[in-house]
This record gives C-alpha cells, sequence and structure tokens, in this order.
C-alpha cells in the first residue's frame, strides 16, 4: 500500500481521480448503460443503474480515502476501512450497513463512518449549508430524502456508539464531488446538541482539491488515529511532532512481535524485538520513536548466543537514545520502569506498561510496545537470585511443586516457554505459574497496583507471550515483587 506523506500527495491524487473518473470511467459506464438498454425507452434497468452509480462512486470515493491513507487492503487480517460494515441499529432494532467504517488499526476503536450517495445527488440548496445541516439534524425539513439520510448517520453513530463504548471522531457524507464533514458525531448525533461550526462542508471537487490541507488535518488517517493510539516516529521526524520543552518523560522500551517458526518437528515460538525509545509530553501523550528501516534483532532458540543478543540490543539501544538526545538538543536523563508504575491508574492506562497493538490476530503474530525503563530489553543476562533449584523440572516434581506434569524440552507455542527446561531463565514452580495466571478482578486489582492487562485477565505482565519466564530474569521483576499478593519461592 502507498503512504501518502503529506496534503500535497493526497490533492494530487484526489485531483487525478477526478480527470481519470471524468475521461475514462465515466464513459465506460455510459458505454454500459446504452449495451444494457435494450428497451424502448432507452434507460436501462433499475438494478443496473443502480450498480453502475455504485461504481462510479466508489471509485473515487476509495481512492479519495486511500489518499488519506485509510487502506481498504487487508493489514494483520482487517483494513483500517471496512466497507459495507454491519453495526445493529438501536432505532430499527435490525441490521444495517454502514458504507465505510474506519477503525484504529491498533486499538480497533471506531474512528469514522462515511457514508457515501450517488453521484447525482444534491446538496441541500442553502447559502449557509452548516446552518441548513443543523436545522436538519434538529428536525426541521430540508426535503424528505436529506432529513432521511442524516436520521441514518446519526443511528449509525448513535449504535456505534453503544455497541463499542466509543463514538466516532469523525463522520462524513460524499458523493466524491462534494463532502460533508462532521468534526464532533458524538456531540452532534449522541449527545443532541449539534452545533454549526462542528460541521464542514466542501461544495464540490474542485474545493476539496484548494482545501487539501484542511481535509488531510481533518480526515488523514494519523490524524484521527493519534487521538486513540501511541503513535509512532522517526528520530528525523522528531522536531516537527514534538516540542522539546513540553517533554515529561523519556523512558526505553521495546516492540515485540512474538509468532512462530516452523520447524521439522513442530513450529517454535518467534520473538523478535525492536529497541525504542518513549517519550510522553507534559499533557501525558505518549510517542514511540523507532529505526523505521531496521528489522529488529531475533531472540535466539541457541542460549549461548543470548548473551551477545543482550550485549548488541543494548549497544542499539543506547545508540538510538543518543540519536534523540542530539536531535530534540536534551540531556536525557531516562525515567526509570518503577517510576512507570507509580502513576496512578488513570494516567498509567494512557499508557501501560505491556500494551498489545496487535491490529488483529493473524496465525498467532501479535505486536506489542514494552516499557522497559532504564534497561534495554525486558530480559536480564542472568536471575537476580542465583542456583534456584526450580529451574528444574525434576527438582519442582521431587518437592510437589511442578507446574507442569513433564518438563519443557524445547521452545514451546503451547505452554508459552521460549526458554527450555535446565535453563536459568526457566521457572518451572506451580505456585509461581498459579500467581502469574490468578485473574485480576475489581476485589484483587487495588492490592495488585497498576496493571497492563485488564479485568478477567491474568496477572503476570508479559503472558501473552511468555509464561515460564523466571521472574528474576524479567524486567518487571521488581513491579510485580513489590506486590503483596505475589511471593517468589527463592529468597534475594
Amino acid at each position: 500500500m502507498i503512504e501518502y506523506l503529506h496534503a500535497g500527495q493526497f490533492r494530487d491524487r484526489f485531483a487525478s481521480l477526478r480527470v481519470d473518473y471524468e475521461q475514462w470511467y465515466r464513459k465506460d459506464i455510459e458505454r454500459i448503460r446504452v449495451a444494457n438498454s435494450n428497451n424502448p425507452t432507452g434507460k436501462p434497468p433499475q438494478l443496473i443503474d443502480y450498480c453502475l452509480e455504485y461504481h462510479a462512486r466508489t471509485y473515487i470515493i476509495n481512492g479519495m480515502f486511500e489518499a488519506l491513507n485509510w487502506p481498504l487492503q487487508c493489514k494483520d487480517g482487517l483494513p483500517a476501512l471496512i466497507p459495507e460494515a454491519p453495526v445493529e441499529s438501536l432505532e430499527k432494532g435490525t441490521r444495517r450497513f454502514l458504507d465505510y467504517f474506519g477503525l484504529s488499526l491498533t486499538t480497533r476503536k471506531p474512528l469514522i463512518v462515511i457514508e457515501a450517495k450517488r453521484p447525482y445527488l444534491q446538496l441541500p440548496s442553502d447559502n449557509n449549508l452548516p446552518e441548513r445541516i443543523t436545522a436538519g439534524i434538529k428536525g426541521d425539513s430540508i426535503g424528505s430524502e436529506w432529513n432521511e439520510i442524516l436520521s441514518t448517520l446519526g443511528d449509525y453513530i448513535h449504535s456505534t456508539a453503544v455497541h463499542y463504548s466509543y463514538a466516532p471522531l469523525r463522520a462524513v457524507i460524499t458523493n466524491g464531488s462534494w463532502l460533508i464533514l462532521f468534526l464532533n458525531p458524538a456531540q452532534t448525533f449522541v449527545n443532541g446538541n449539534p452545533d454549526p461550526g462542528d460541521i464542514i462542508v466542501y461544495i464540490d471537487h474542485d474545493e476539496i482539491c484548494k482545501k487539501a490541507a484542511e481535509v488531510w488535518q481533518y480526515l488523514e488517517y494519523s490524524n484521527i488515529a493519534g487521538n486513540t493510539e501511541t503513535r509512532s516516529y522517526s528520530v528525523g521526524d522528531l522536531p516537527f511532532c514534538i516540542d522539546a520543552s513540553k517533554i515529561k518523560t523519556i523512558t526505553l522500551g521495546l516492540r515485540l512481535v512474538y509468532g512462530n517458526t516452523p520447524t521439522q518437528r513442530k513450529a517454535k515460538p518467534h520473538i523478535n524485538i525492536l529497541p525504542v525509545v518513549l517519550i510522553a509530553s507534559q499533557d501525558n501523550v505518549w510517542i514511540y520513536v523507532k529505526d523505521n528501516h531496521h528489522d529488529g534483532f531475533d531472540l535466539p532458540h541457541k542460549y549461548q548466543q543470548l548473551a551477545d543478543h543482550l550485549h548488541d540490543v543494548n549497544v542499539y539501544s543506547l545508540e538510538l537514545l543518543t540519536e534523540v538526545a542530539q536531535t530534540l538538543q536534551l540531556q536525557i536523563n531516562l525515567s526509570p520502569i518503577t517510576a512507570h508504575y507509580k502513576q496512578e491508574e488513570g494516567m498509567f492506562s494512557k499508557f501501560r506498561g505491556v500494551n498489545d497493538i496487535t491490529a488483529y490476530p493473524n496465525d498467532g503474530t501479535q505486536r506489542f510496545i514494552l516499557v522497559t525503563g532504564a534497561t534495554s530489553h525486558f530480559l536480564s543476562e542472568t536471575p537476580s537470585v542465583v542456583d534456584c533449584k526450580y529451574h528444574v523440572w525434576n527438582n519442582a516434581r521431587a518437592e510437589g511443586a511442578a507446574a507442569l506434569d513433564g518438563p519443557v524440552v524445547m521452545a514451546s507455542l503451547s505452554p508459552k516457554s521460549f526458554f527450555e527446561d535446565n535453563l536459568a531463565h526457566h521457572c518451572t514452580h506451580t505456585a509461581v505459574y498459579a500467581a502469574k495466571t490468578s485473574q485480576l478482578n475489581q476485589e484483587n486489582r487495588q492490592k495488585c497496583g497498576c496493571r497492563s492487562n485488564p479485568d478477567g485477565a491474568a496477572f503476570c505482565e508479559i503472558i501473552q507471550f511468555e509464561e515460564f519466564l523466571c521472574c528474576r530474569t524479567c524486567v518487571f521483576e521488581s513491579i510485580c515483587t513489590n506486590v503483596a499478593l505475589f511471593h517468589l519461592p527463592c529468597h534475594t
């Protein structure tokens, strides 16, 4: 998929869509109309006419929103913009279909609802269209068709807000030439308090081109999704997207991809990590800085290679941090992971210690952003408590404390265990496993401190990609061992 980088590229693409449509596509449609008009009136059957109009509008509308970086192609299982998305209507009590429904690729929160209209539909005839449309939303007559259009859009917005517990941030009605933009659908349709100032009307494609920068600002994917998800930038982007004087926190982190690698015997877990620098502004908006051209580091399955892997990751992480410091002209004091977890729950929830950014699970592949504080990896080279006997399944079994019926003899996807039995990074104690898998709930959550997982999920911060890691080798050790409910059988 082509990524459009600025409003000028959007304008050029939209203008070319109009030219192509007028010079080629519409003429093809007219020829098809004639070929299918085998009746005395010279008009095609209604169904054929509807289909042709559908193709005409989607040719331009699809291209317009792809140029605003709303991919219609699948990415990690689902596209960002879904045509004909079903929603249970609160008004009708039936299933209705949104022409286009846009979601965040990472949080899956609803971002935009787009209603596509036939090319020949005219805007309501009034000089002050935002006020005219506002009146129609409030129930004044602006023409039966337009009153129905606004009522339907309102039902879509309200139904989506109820089903997702989150209202879309934008709504659009367009026929590919004119475009009506609702900047605050929740206020306009859910709260029933429409304001003409929240409605922008572009009366034709020429005005869209002339005001391409404004359209880009309000409708480009990342400009909307940035309100719901943590955004990534390269080092070169930083001076243009963040004010160094308003930075609150800088800490290290990892982008972690968990998947599987087929082998002759059975699939093994595959973990790829890429160090990132995490930056929070004073209003607690988080971004992460990464090298878009680096493929990341694969966690090695050969245990003797682990030390070299940790060294390479640390060197790379420090180089990235140095680049960030030089670009922002800052003296950076890294915030430790303990400081991140000492925030109030409401502040912590804006950026958790482990953030699942998987757009949609595809073949078991999951993606995360981890906070690692002042360290560069979620693993340490050696345990903080040495010579623990519970790295070995036989030792745990001898005491009746083995978590599994048998040892993990090789890296495993089920259970999720990258490290095998008898290695210093493996723990096989049943009490530790029971604590890791214990469910968070309203009764115990206050005693567990800030946790990344929601109620009903497990206590362990990294259990989504690792179940049997020795806690003494995990970056979250100090966080978890500070919780009164969590006790380890080994002692410092």
